[in-house]
């Protein structure tokens, strides 16, 4: 029975009355329900991994087609802007959750996959990490790095045709210190913004903290017993730098003492500087020291 003449069939609608019914109508009926009863059998078997057998009661079929249903979601890309239902993950997602961790620990290219994933660098100094093209991802695309704390420093690149922009990035690559974090997000088909990196910092009477755009400063207070003037004494910084001092200055800090100290201060190596005296009294001479590099 064709199904433009099921559709006009009177039986349809107001139900079969006395009198004999046509094998092909009733056959037509029962196809009807038996096709939709097929289809959800399948759902349960191909959704849920179970058989879906009449077993004289709907509670185990029930359960199947329930638990096909949760498994049976598909998550859409990350920024999916269609009319696709949203499943549990993907909301998590846009609440700004991070899609997942990704842990590299040789250079590596990026791919769209790892968009919205916190990808740590456990690499050795040196190592390159490169972004993908902006053909493969769209704008407003973040791509989250952390360095390893107790790695080296890495270089990320940016992909041919794009530049990283302020504020905390400019040219076509950029470092990141030990224990940093930095945000790239896809602006346009040219920059990519980098911003809201993580530094780290020792806050301690002689510390450091690292700025995400991979400047260093370091702090301390250092002292000297019988001072000789114009004697350079060489004090070693909190931590070393991985490639250069840019600067270093120092005031005097021996507030116990009858007189002023002059202080001189010269850049040495990547993790010292070189420190003089004036003050010829014998006492005990202090300064404070502050050197910038990166």
């Amino acid at each position: 029975m064709s199904q433009s003449d099921y559709a006009a069939l009177t039986a349809r609608s107001n139900g079969f009355s006395a009198g004999t019914a046509a094998s092909i109508q009733l056959n037509k009926v029962w196809r009807q329900a038996s096709i939709m009863a097929a289809m959800i059998g399948q759902f349960i078997v191909d959704n849920n991994g179970t058989d879906a057998i009449d077993d004289g009661t709907i509670t185990t079929l029930l359960n199947s087609f329930k638990q096909g249903l949760n498994k049976a979601g598909v998550t859409a890309p990350q920024f999916d802007n269609t009319t696709k239902l949203a499943t549990t993950e993907f909301v998590q997602k846009s609440l700004g959750n991070m899609a997942g961790v990704k842990i590299i620990t040789s250079g590596a290219t990026l791919t769209a996959a790892d968009a919205g994933h916190v990808v740590l660098a456990n690499i050795t100094s040196g190592g390159v990490i490169a972004l993908p093209s902006f053909a493969s991802v769209s704008a407003g695309t973040k791509f989250y790095i952390q360095c390893g704390a107790g790695t080296g420093a890495i270089t990320v690149n940016a992909p041919s045709g794009l530049t990283f922009g302020p504020p905390n990035g400019s040219g076509t690559s950029i470092a990141i210190q030990p224990g940093v974090a930095v945000e790239f997000i896809y602006i346009s088909a040219s920059t990519i913004l980098v911003s809201n990196g993580a530094g780290i910092a020792s806050t301690n009477n002689s510390g450091y903290a690292k700025l995400p755009n991979g400047l260093i400063l370091q702090w301390m207070r250092a002292a000297s017993t019988g001072v000789t003037p114009n004697v350079f004494q060489t004090i070693s910084l909190p931590i070393t730098f991985p490639n250069a001092m840019l600067i270093a200055f120092a005031s005097n800090s021996s507030s116990g003492q009858a007189d002023t100290f002059a202080t001189n201060v010269i850049e040495n190596t990547t993790g010292s500087v070189r420190v003089s005296w004036s003050s010829t009294n014998g006492g005990n001479a202090g300064v404070r020291l502050l050197a910038i590099g990166y």
